[in-house]
């Protein structure tokens, strides 16, 4: 889909220029889930490795953050691959404000 992905059987849209951040593991974008602004982590494909063994380690990673409910945690809306395994991401709330403290 271009300019989205798709999400628990919701479109994502988003805009490959609409960067909120860059770190080592992941670029992430803003974006709209529905009608509610979202944050899509996009990991970068060189850091993630690749192997199976990498990759079930990040699905089992992922499944732990989907079960974590606490305040001090960013809810974890939904995640996913392109039809072409070409991307991991994430789907998270778009926080109204930063998440890092003065």
């Amino acid at each position: 889909m271009p300019g989205g992905y798709r999400v628990l059987g919701v479109d994502v849209m988003v805009e490959r220029q609409n960067v909120v951040g860059r770190g080592t593991f992941a670029t992430v974008l803003e974006g709209v889930m529905g009608s509610r602004p979202v944050a899509v982590k996009l990991f970068h494909r060189d850091v993630l490795g690749g192997t199976e063994d990498d990759l079930k380690g990040l699905k089992q990673e992922v499944a732990i953050l989907a079960r974590c409910q606490h305040p001090n945690v960013v809810e974890l809306l939904g995640a996913g691959s392109t039809a072409a395994g070409d991307e991991v991401f994430l789907v998270e709330p778009f926080p109204a404000q930063p998440l890092a403290r003065p």
